[in-house]
């Protein structure tokens, strides 16, 4: 029968709103796939945007106007658990000078970006949340993992524990 089409998690990425940065969020699920910007949907999980700074952040009104918007974040959906270890890492892409296309890049790296894990069902739960400290492109940080167990509820979950599983570039 396959997944139902609910999810029943999600993993939020957030980082600050006036920061022009690419910064990815990266799931590497117990079959050992991976959901990324390379990868959108694997198994149960699918990302539904990746935000790259201001190059998807801009819409044009019905005036023809140019419109910015400041938010900064990238969601991974599960519409199923399966047993086993999930990994959450972030990792810095890319990241734009102190001024670009006439929008001041604050703040630069440094900067925390925050992790939220979510349980939908049967009902709205925050399970963990986490801060990583970003330094540099390239770099990656797991910013939680947790076992989902075999009935289906989540077992452990760990914020610092490093596990790093993106290929040199982002590359898998």
């Amino acid at each position: 029968k396959g997944p139902d089409r609910k999810a029943e998690m999600l993993i939020q990425m957030t980082w600050p709103d006036t920061n022009l940065d690419d910064i990815d969020l990266w799931l590497l699920l117990p079959t050992r796939q991976v959901v990324s910007f390379r990868v959108r949907e694997a198994d149960n999980a699918s990302l539904d945007r990746d935000d790259v700074g201001t190059v998807n952040d801009t819409y044009t009104d019905i005036n023809g106007k140019q419109i910015v918007v400041r938010a900064n974040h990238e969601t991974i959906a599960l519409r199923s658990l399966s047993p086993g270890q999930y990994v959450v890492n972030v990792q810095v892409f890319s990241a734009r000078p102190a001024t670009h296309n006439g929008l001041e890049n604050v703040p630069m790296l440094p900067y925390p970006v925050k992790v939220m894990l979510t349980q939908l069902n049967p009902s709205m739960k925050l399970l963990a949340t986490n801060s990583v400290t970003v330094e540099r492109v390239g770099q990656q940080m797991t910013a939680l993992s947790f076992v989902v167990n075999d009935d289906g509820t989540v077992g452990r979950i760990d914020t610092e524990e490093q596990i790093p599983f993106i290929a040199i570039g982002g590359y898998r």
